[in-house]
């Protein structure tokens, strides 16, 4: 055994004894030849240690990433702070904890302490710290004013306006993107100018989207903006789709998702809404849009094609996926959209009766082809990244 071998089964039976979350079935062999069970023959050197390579590569590349939930969270966060268990917390990258139940405050001590310890940690999800019963308590109750890393991304479901989450945000200047999942919102409330000023990418519910957009100052420089709006809150669209025109100089990507239940997709024009939305901004960067959820019939189909010629003549590609349509006619509607756009390349459209296969559904693809020619081909597309 060779001294690189040596030292690497030494880190290897470390971890073992120290490291409870580590897989117990992962080993890297160290002898210098081994045999097939199969035809009996010897494995060369060479190509033992690049399989052994192999295996601790993949290995270093999993606990980069750990997604935990209910009671794992605190179990993996007292692990963590135990002395000789640090090593974990400082190889993570990507970390997403979701909370079952309200944390008590010992709890969140022990969750801020491991969190402290993650020196390399560039994603960041936390989720179920905010109670739905008492809307007047701050949800954001994470003690990571002094934390070690420097996010890239986060995400959250606590209120925004939290005392707590504002001075973390306000450490954090380095993230670029972020999601806000559904919470409660101060009405009126407008994040300070100097808290994510780096921010590009955004996903948000139409409420919390205005405390975005200052009236005043430098606008963040948002490039994809992905909006969900609610039939319950349909008071607040139009205030989220101002807010997201004032970004029209920087921003390049567009998604609305209109989250409306089926027998009531009849109650909201969404061409309207959309046509709205066009003559509200310059557009100057804008090259990919995407539509999602509403019912179309024959005429608010052709009125959807209208607002989007109409309004959006710098876009290049455009993805469709009504929650219903009376006729399935994309084929049409790809060669209507090209005949009135000159900068449209690319029309991806999503059959919203077509049945999900392992979690995908099927999408057309219409390419540009030609003055007067199109092409056709099929994509599987995970749901959640078609805004089902």
């Amino acid at each position: 055994m060779d001294q690189q071998d040596q030292q690497n089964q030494l880190l290897i039976d470390q971890q073992d004894q120290q490291d409870p979350w580590k897989p117990k079935y992962l080993s890297i062999p160290t002898h210098k030849q081994t045999f097939s069970l199969h035809d009996n023959e010897a494995i060369p050197h060479d190509e033992l240690k690049a399989s052994q390579k192999d295996a601790w590569s993949k290995w270093r590349d999993a606990q980069k990433k750990l997604s935990l939930r209910g009671h794992s969270v605190l179990a993996f966060c007292r692990t963590t702070i135990t002395p000789n268990c640090h090593h974990r917390a400082m190889m993570l990258t990507t970390l997403s904890l979701s909370f079952q139940q309200v944390p008590k405050t010992e709890e969140l001590r022990v969750v801020s302490a491991a969190l402290k310890l993650m020196f390399n940690l560039k994603d960041l999800t936390v989720t179920g710290l905010f109670d739905p019963e008492k809307e007047d308590e701050d949800a954001w109750t994470l003690d990571l004013r002094k934390s070690n890393f420097t996010l890239r991304r986060f995400a959250t479901d606590a209120q925004i306006h939290s005392m707590d989450l504002l001075d973390f945000l306000d450490a954090q200047n380095g993230i670029e993107e972020m999601k806000v999942f559904k919470s409660n919102m101060i009405p009126g409330f407008l994040l300070p100018e100097e808290i994510l000023p780096h921010l590009q990418v955004l996903e948000c519910p139409e409420f919390v989207m205005p405390c975005f957009a200052r009236t005043c100052g430098t606008l963040r420089p948002l490039k994809y903006v992905k909006l969900t709006l609610s039939a319950e809150t349909m008071g607040e669209w139009g205030p989220a789709m101002h807010a997201v025109s004032k970004f029209g100089d920087t921003l390049e990507e567009f998604t609305a998702n209109f989250s409306v239940e089926k027998g009531f997709e009849g109650f909201f024009d969404i061409p309207e809404i959309i046509d709205r939305f066009g003559k509200l901004g310059s557009w100057k960067k804008l090259n990919s849009l995407e539509f999602c959820g509403g019912h179309f019939d024959d005429a608010s189909v052709i009125a959807f094609i209208q607002s989007i010629l109409n309004n959006f003549n710098t876009v290049e590609s455009l993805m469709w996926v009504p929650g219903s349509v009376d006729k399935n006619t994309p084929e049409w509607i790809a060669r209507s959209l090209y005949k009135g756009s000159a900068s449209l390349q690319h029309f991806r459209y999503m059959d919203p009766d077509a049945a999900a296969v392992n979690g995908a559904r099927r999408c057309l693809k219409y390419c540009k082809c030609g003055e007067d020619d199109i092409s056709k081909e099929e994509e599987w597309l995970i749901q959640s990244d078609a805004g089902a």
